[in-house]
Protein backbone atom coordinates (compact mmCIF):
# COMPACT_ATOMS: atom_id res chain seq x y z
CA UNK A 1 0.00 0.00 0.00
CA UNK A 2 2.83 2.28 0.94
CA UNK A 3 4.44 1.97 -2.79
CA UNK A 4 1.11 2.44 -4.27
CA UNK A 5 -0.34 5.46 -3.10
CA UNK A 6 2.70 6.82 -3.07
CA UNK A 7 2.64 6.06 -6.84
CA UNK A 8 -0.62 7.78 -6.64
CA UNK A 9 0.23 10.95 -5.00
CA UNK A 10 3.23 11.90 -7.25
CA UNK A 11 0.93 11.35 -10.14
CA UNK A 12 -1.11 14.95 -9.47
CA UNK A 13 0.77 18.06 -10.79
CA UNK A 14 0.90 19.76 -7.47
CA UNK A 15 2.30 17.02 -5.48
CA UNK A 16 4.97 15.89 -7.57
CA UNK A 17 6.10 19.71 -8.52
CA UNK A 18 6.21 20.08 -4.46
CA UNK A 19 8.63 17.28 -4.11
CA UNK A 20 10.41 17.48 -7.05
CA UNK A 21 11.42 21.86 -6.10
CA UNK A 22 11.95 20.01 -2.22
CA UNK A 23 14.60 17.52 -3.26
CA UNK A 24 18.10 18.75 -4.74
CA UNK A 25 18.74 14.88 -5.77
CA UNK A 26 18.39 11.60 -4.73
CA UNK A 27 21.21 8.65 -3.98
CA UNK A 28 19.43 5.49 -4.35
CA UNK A 29 21.59 2.30 -3.14
CA UNK A 30 21.20 -1.62 -3.95
CA UNK A 31 19.12 -0.48 -7.25
CA UNK A 32 19.63 -4.07 -8.30
CA UNK A 33 16.66 -4.94 -6.01
CA UNK A 34 13.97 -2.25 -7.16
CA UNK A 35 10.92 -2.86 -8.68
CA UNK A 36 9.16 -1.15 -11.44
CA UNK A 37 6.91 0.92 -9.17
CA UNK A 38 9.93 2.18 -6.72
CA UNK A 39 11.42 3.26 -10.10
CA UNK A 40 8.61 5.09 -11.36
CA UNK A 41 8.28 6.50 -7.85
CA UNK A 42 12.23 7.42 -7.99
CA UNK A 43 12.49 8.88 -11.10
CA UNK A 44 9.12 10.77 -10.51
CA UNK A 45 11.11 12.63 -7.46
CA UNK A 46 14.11 13.02 -9.37
CA UNK A 47 12.33 14.97 -12.73
CA UNK A 48 14.76 16.52 -14.15
CA UNK A 49 17.74 14.55 -15.47
CA UNK A 50 21.20 15.04 -13.87
CA UNK A 51 19.33 14.48 -10.16
CA UNK A 52 19.47 10.54 -9.95
CA UNK A 53 22.25 8.48 -8.46
CA UNK A 54 21.70 5.01 -8.72
CA UNK A 55 24.71 2.85 -6.89
CA UNK A 56 23.55 -1.61 -7.68
CA UNK A 57 25.13 -4.45 -8.76
CA UNK A 58 22.99 -7.25 -10.35
CA UNK A 59 25.32 -9.85 -9.06
CA UNK A 60 23.54 -9.16 -5.88
CA UNK A 61 20.17 -8.83 -7.00
CA UNK A 62 18.25 -11.38 -4.43
CA UNK A 63 14.90 -9.80 -3.48
CA UNK A 64 12.76 -11.10 -6.26
CA UNK A 65 10.42 -12.61 -3.56
CA UNK A 66 9.67 -8.52 -2.68
CA UNK A 67 9.31 -8.05 -6.52
CA UNK A 68 12.38 -6.32 -6.87
CA UNK A 69 13.28 -7.40 -10.67
CA UNK A 70 16.88 -7.21 -12.07
CA UNK A 71 15.48 -5.75 -15.74
CA UNK A 72 14.51 -2.43 -13.73
CA UNK A 73 17.77 -2.18 -13.09
CA UNK A 74 19.10 -3.04 -16.67
CA UNK A 75 16.27 -0.78 -17.72
CA UNK A 76 17.69 2.21 -15.92
CA UNK A 77 20.77 1.13 -17.35
CA UNK A 78 20.26 1.64 -20.70
CA UNK A 79 18.14 4.37 -20.09
CA UNK A 80 20.98 6.70 -18.30
CA UNK A 81 23.40 5.27 -21.76
CA UNK A 82 20.99 7.04 -23.78
CA UNK A 83 20.45 10.08 -22.23
CA UNK A 84 24.08 10.60 -21.89
CA UNK A 85 24.72 9.62 -18.14
CA UNK A 86 27.85 8.38 -17.04
CA UNK A 87 27.88 4.48 -15.86
CA UNK A 88 30.84 3.52 -13.48
CA UNK A 89 31.42 -0.14 -13.46
CA UNK A 90 31.34 -2.04 -9.73
CA UNK A 91 34.36 -4.60 -10.35
CA UNK A 92 36.60 -3.53 -7.52
CA UNK A 93 36.23 -5.28 -4.31
CA UNK A 94 37.99 -4.34 -1.62
CA UNK A 95 36.33 -7.53 1.03
CA UNK A 96 38.03 -10.19 -0.63
CA UNK A 97 41.60 -11.20 -1.99
CA UNK A 98 42.93 -12.60 -5.40
CA UNK A 99 43.20 -16.19 -4.39
CA UNK A 100 39.55 -16.45 -3.28
CA UNK A 101 38.33 -14.55 -6.31
CA UNK A 102 40.28 -16.99 -8.72
CA UNK A 103 39.03 -19.72 -7.28
CA UNK A 104 35.10 -19.32 -6.99
CA UNK A 105 35.74 -17.21 -10.46
CA UNK A 106 37.08 -20.34 -11.96
CA UNK A 107 34.15 -22.43 -10.60
CA UNK A 108 31.27 -20.00 -11.32
CA UNK A 109 32.46 -19.04 -14.62
CA UNK A 110 31.56 -22.53 -15.78
CA UNK A 111 28.50 -23.22 -13.66
CA UNK A 112 26.69 -19.90 -14.36
CA UNK A 113 28.22 -19.07 -17.65
CA UNK A 114 29.41 -15.75 -19.25
CA UNK A 115 27.22 -14.70 -21.86
CA UNK A 116 23.32 -13.17 -22.02
CA UNK A 117 20.49 -14.59 -22.88
CA UNK A 118 18.35 -13.32 -24.21
CA UNK A 119 15.97 -15.53 -23.64
CA UNK A 120 16.55 -14.60 -19.94
CA UNK A 121 15.80 -11.72 -18.90
CA UNK A 122 16.23 -12.00 -15.06
CA UNK A 123 19.59 -14.18 -15.69
CA UNK A 124 23.00 -12.30 -14.93
CA UNK A 125 26.04 -14.01 -16.35
CA UNK A 126 29.00 -14.19 -14.61
CA UNK A 127 31.86 -11.55 -14.74
CA UNK A 128 34.84 -11.72 -12.93
CA UNK A 129 35.50 -9.18 -10.16
CA UNK A 130 39.27 -7.15 -9.33
CA UNK A 131 40.30 -7.63 -5.53
CA UNK A 132 42.11 -4.97 -4.28
CA UNK A 133 44.26 -7.20 -1.59
CA UNK A 134 46.52 -9.45 -3.56
CA UNK A 135 46.90 -12.07 -1.00
CA UNK A 136 44.91 -13.45 1.16
CA UNK A 137 45.16 -11.99 5.24
CA UNK A 138 47.86 -14.25 6.91
CA UNK A 139 45.63 -15.54 9.32
CA UNK A 140 43.74 -17.61 6.28
CA UNK A 141 44.70 -20.95 6.06
CA UNK A 142 44.95 -22.17 1.83
CA UNK A 143 42.71 -23.47 0.22
CA UNK A 144 40.42 -20.40 0.29
CA UNK A 145 37.55 -22.55 -0.95
CA UNK A 146 36.14 -26.09 0.45
CA UNK A 147 33.91 -28.34 -0.34
CA UNK A 148 32.04 -30.51 2.32
CA UNK A 149 29.94 -33.44 0.16
CA UNK A 150 27.24 -35.27 1.76
CA UNK A 151 27.36 -38.97 1.25
CA UNK A 152 25.95 -39.76 -2.11
CA UNK A 153 22.77 -41.52 -2.94
CA UNK A 154 20.95 -38.94 0.12
CA UNK A 155 18.55 -36.90 -0.95
CA UNK A 156 16.49 -34.23 0.23
CA UNK A 157 15.91 -33.57 4.22
CA UNK A 158 18.45 -36.74 5.01
CA UNK A 159 21.16 -34.52 2.73
CA UNK A 160 20.73 -31.48 3.90
CA UNK A 161 21.40 -32.99 7.66
CA UNK A 162 24.36 -34.57 6.48
CA UNK A 163 25.60 -31.35 4.81
CA UNK A 164 24.81 -29.49 7.88
CA UNK A 165 26.57 -31.93 10.52
CA UNK A 166 29.40 -31.46 8.29
CA UNK A 167 29.66 -27.86 8.04
CA UNK A 168 29.06 -27.87 11.68
CA UNK A 169 32.27 -29.91 12.31
CA UNK A 170 34.51 -28.31 9.73
CA UNK A 171 33.43 -24.82 11.42
CA UNK A 172 34.36 -25.97 14.70
CA UNK A 173 37.78 -27.30 13.67
CA UNK A 174 38.77 -24.16 12.13
CA UNK A 175 37.68 -22.05 15.05
CA UNK A 176 39.64 -24.07 17.14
Amino acid sequence: DLEYYTQQLLRRAPIRERWQTELQSILVDEYQDTNQRQREIVNTLAGSAGRLFVVGDMRQSIYRFRRADVTVFRQEQERVKREGGLEIPLDLTYRSHKPLLDSMGYLLKAIIGTEEDPNRPHFVPFTAMEANRQQAPEHLHIPPVEFILGQQGEEGEEARHQMADALAVRLIELKG
